[in-house]
């Protein structure tokens, strides 16, 4: 076969992988190595009431002229994957020593490496369930298929 009529016959199927799986894959990576929240700004709001009038503190989303929400987007590079991972990249004495709020006795930073602990453990459960499926129904759902 000639190399023109090769690729007239390849080009449709090449192109609809493209579209379909690298695509959402480029996409999604770039997705992950950002970081967008919302702009939020505290404000007091004045509640009155049959009894009187309250006044409390809380936050709401800064819009912009046309009415929609200000978002503040940065690159966070890996760090949502280490996050998911457990794997820190500054060990305890240096983030202790970066964090002005977290006294070595607060407990803060011990509350932080739990939760850190509990997202690992998650994702190592969600990990071995996956993989457990996978290897339990794909033989079953080949040799059913036969």
């Amino acid at each position: 076969m000639k190399l023109p009529t090769f690729v007239r016959f390849v080009a449709p199927s090449v192109l609809l992988m493209l579209t379909l799986m690298a695509l959402p894959l480029l996409v999604t990576f770039y997705l992950s190595v950002r970081n967008c929240v919302p702009d939020m700004e505290i404000v007091k709001v004045q509640q009155s009431g049959p009894f009187g009038s309250t006044e409390s503190v809380t936050q709401r989303v800064k819009v912009d002229a046309q009415g929609k929400p200000i978002t503040i987007c940065k690159f966070v590079g890996l760090e949502y994957f280490r996050s998911v991972l457990g794997i820190s990249k500054l060990d305890a004495t240096s983030s202790i020593a970066n964090e002005p709020d977290s006294m070595p006795g607060s407990g803060s930073n011990s509350s932080q490496n739990s939760s850190q602990g509990k997202r690992s453990t998650e994702f190592m459960g969600a990990l071995r369930f996956t993989l457990l499926y996978t290897l339990v129904t794909t033989p079953f759902v080949l040799l059913l298929g036969f």
